[in-house]
């Protein structure tokens, strides 16, 4: 009997898939989950065929061109740059081979960047190297498999419901009394956080709505105020303003008899608008852009007394009188120790961008804000046209109000005229806009997000998690955010970025996916939903 080949096998799993199974599928969630594993298999069967291969091996004799480059300037010995596979290599020896290659190349990178000479080349070859690792990506994502193509679908998976009701259950009636919790679900969405929902029935007969935030057993970033404990302090912290915010109640931290810490906070009416990746696409109107004006305003306006014990909490006291300038240069170092603490994938291109960020910190004394960090439609709650809640304040930290303002910029600018916006932004109190802070912000939450993904990344090929989603870095985040870095650093460090020069377009190209990681059904995100990245 003739073995089937592969690329047969796989191109029938997905035509049973797409044609028999998916179209009898009723539930929201597992329909999103075939098409997920349909869009990964059409990736596997790409993999098979020969224009993969030979794209592989391209960037491979690219890869060791450069390297060969970085040695004479670095004055290594220099050897002949080869590959040593046969044409017919399989792709899994050509993915190792690059594998290595980008190990060997992130080594040079970090030479480089802590070389004191001033040497231009050195500059050229980091830049260089940071493209040399998108080009796969892009280059990979443009390629079709036959017969089926790489046609995008919504997909959105739920993760195994971990066993925490029971948990829950006890302990809230630990602190509130006797209750029964009778209602339980997990909502769809974001990458860094589980969130449920939770009614509770108390002995008095009233009923409450909850919402469950809960770390994942293996969490994708432990840094900062990515920790959920810190979340929750910030909340309620801001929860003693008018700031429109869920109010955190109770916090489990580290306890006994479950897989990791959570906390619950009040349920706030509202859907969410739209999804990260595809809310510029979304019809939505100029009015709710101006609500969000004026609660950036608000958030930037808030004064960092209020935040004095959480500061005090987190030792971090100095922040009550730190410039942007310097707390740029302390995040900077955060995130620097922390890649240095924990395992994360080899990448040129982070390499690169923190070398290029810690060249390029813009002299700025203000003192800092409060920033939300992911602040966009997708983290917006809203109901009969009027603004009910900022969600998933995970990425939260103090620094430049650009950074929120660089963030959303694209969405905006789908739906009404950017500098409007600003204007509505100034006239409700919030900073003068500093234009030489909107290209250093753009590439620091670049950065932010893709260590948080390829920490997801590297979870995922360790086997700490099995959630199909995070194949999407590879073929939808990273290049896409890898694209935003280098497209909006090129101009160079004297050279401030307008934000009538950013296009929106670029944000998530369409090549990329989009469709595929974040659209939003509303029936799946009423109430306090999740979209985030994180």
């Amino acid at each position: 009997m003739k073995i089937n080949p592969t690329d047969q096998c796989l191109s029938l799993i997905l035509h049973t898939l797409d044609v028999t199974v998916l179209p009898e599928v009723t539930s929201a969630s597992a329909r999103r989950t075939i098409e997920l594993i349909s869009a990964t298999l059409g990736e596997l069967l790409k993999r098979q065929q020969e224009p993969a291969r030979n794209f592989i091996a391209q960037c491979i004799k690219d890869g060791l061109e450069l390297e060969v480059d970085f040695h004479r300037v670095l004055n290594y010995p220099v050897t002949t740059a080869q590959s040593g596979l046969t044409d017919n290599a399989p792709f899994e020896a050509l993915a190792n081979q690059y594998d290595l290659l980008t190990e060997r190349l992130n080594k040079l990178c970090v030479q480089a960047s802590a070389s004191t000479s001033k040497n231009s080349s050195y500059t050229g070859l980091l830049r260089r190297a940071a493209e040399w690792e998108m080009g796969y990506l892009t280059g990979q994502a443009k390629l079709t498999a036959r017969p089926f193509g790489d046609e995008s679908s919504e997909t959105e998976s739920l993760t195994p419901l971990p066993p925490l009701r029971d948990f829950l259950e006890e302990f809230l009636t630990e602190r509130h009394g006797p209750l029964e919790v009778t209602d339980f679900s997990e909502i769809p969405g974001g990458f860094g956080k589980e969130t449920y929902f939770c009614t509770v029935k108390h002995a008095t007969g009233s009923i409450e709505e909850l919402v469950v935030r809960k770390s994942q057993p293996v969490p994708m970033v432990l840094h900062g105020g990515f920790l959920l404990e810190r979340e929750f302090h910030l909340l309620r912290a801001l929860s003693q303003t008018d700031y429109p915010v869920p109010r955190p109640i109770d916090l489990a931290l580290d306890l006994p008899g479950v897989e990791s810490t959570f906390f619950t906070m009040t349920r706030i009416p509202g859907k969410v608008l739209g999804s990260f990746l595809d809310g510029e696409n979304q019809k939505l109107p100029e009015p709710l852009f101006r609500q969000l004006a004026e609660l950036l305003a608000k958030l930037h306006a808030i004064p960092l007394e209020t935040f004095a014990d959480y500061f005090a909490m987190h030792n971090e006291s100095a922040a009550l009188n730190e410039t942007i300038e310097a707390r740029h240069r302390r995040n900077l170092k955060g995130w620097r120790e922390y890649m240095e603490r924990g395992e994360h994938l080899p990448s040129p291109y982070i390499t690169w961008l923190f070398h290029w960020l810690e060249n390029h910190i813009p002299a700025d004394s203000r003192l800092s804000v409060l920033t939300h960090g992911d602040f966009s439609v997708h983290n917006i709650l809203a109901e009969n046209g009027q603004v009910t809640g900022v969600l998933d304040w995970e990425c939260a930290d103090f620094g430049a109000p650009e950074q929120d303002l660089a963030y959303i910029r694209p969405h905006v600018s789908k739906h009404m005229d950017w500098e409007i916006f600003v204007a509505h932004y100034c006239a409700s109190g919030g900073q003068e806009v500093d234009e030489r802070n909107m290209r250093f912000c753009l590439a620091y939450g670049v950065l932010r997000t893709f260590i948080g993904g390829t920490r997801g990344s590297w979870n995922l090929q360790k086997g700490f998690n099995r959630d199909i989603r995070y194949v999407m870095m590879e073929l939808g985040f990273a290049p896409a955010f890898m694209k935003i870095g280098l497209d909006y650093t090129a101009a160079g460090a004297s050279q401030s970025i307008r934000v009538s020069e950013i296009p929106p377009e670029d944000v998530v190209p369409a090549e990329y996916g989009a469709s595929m990681i974040g659209k939003v059904e509303e029936t799946d995100k009423l109430g306090q939903g999740q979209s985030s990245l994180f």
